[in-house]
């Protein structure tokens, strides 16, 4: 990033660099995903799928994620079969495919930690396609709280972002350091938070 910032101001949102000489506006991705994880725990479920838009490795994208829904798991001392990891899921279609994989396993998970909403809908959907029940027989749970959490039936319980918050920050530092490219670089992180409702 620092060859580029001879051109203007940089800021990242919702993204950061190991990199002190950025500002930039985030959220607590790893306290996310560790606290919609605790949250299937604490309702009684062991066998617990994770979908992420990335890799579940250790680098890159979704680091973060991937980092609290296995803290959570290794937390309570339970380990994630690997076949119940899902990887580079991004859309309402890909939820339906976890859904029909799930269906021909064995060993099937009781709960699912989708790093999406919309990820999270198809999985809604398609279970109840097939006749399970949402959350009885698979309790699923999303990540941004995204409008379609309330409209998909059972109602998602999500991971809320408040992005709204997020982006009037981000141009409020960013008109900061246009109006005074000496000033500080700043780190703001804000809050995370759970809504719990029907999926689980």
């Amino acid at each position: 990033i620092e060859p580029y910032m001879q051109y203007g101001p940089i800021l990242l949102c919702n993204e950061y660099v190991n990199q002190s000489s950025v500002s930039n506006v985030r959220l607590d991705q790893k306290k996310g995903a560790y606290m919609g994880t605790e949250h299937l725990i604490n309702k009684g479920h062991q066998k617990i799928a994770y979908c992420t838009g990335g890799l579940f490795a250790g680098y890159g994208r979704d680091l973060d994620r991937n980092t609290g829904y296995q803290k959570a798991m290794d937390k309570h001392q339970l380990s994630p079969n690997p076949s119940w990891i899902f990887i580079k899921r991004h859309s309402i279609e890909d939820g339906k495919k976890v859904v029909k994989e799930i269906l021909s396993m064995n060993d099937k998970p009781t709960a699912i930690f989708s790093g999406s909403d919309e990820v999270a809908a198809g999985i809604i959907i398609e279970a109840k396609e097939n006749g399970l029940k949402i959350p009885d027989d698979l309790a699923v749970i999303g990540f941004d709280d995204q409008p379609l959490a309330e409209i998909v039936e059972p109602k998602l319980t999500t991971i809320k972002q408040p992005i709204d918050e997020m982006g009037i920050k981000s141009v409020e530092l960013l008109i900061r350091k246009l109006n005074n490219k000496d000033s500080m670089v700043e780190e703001v992180q804000l809050p995370i938070q759970l809504i719990e409702r029907e999926s689980t």
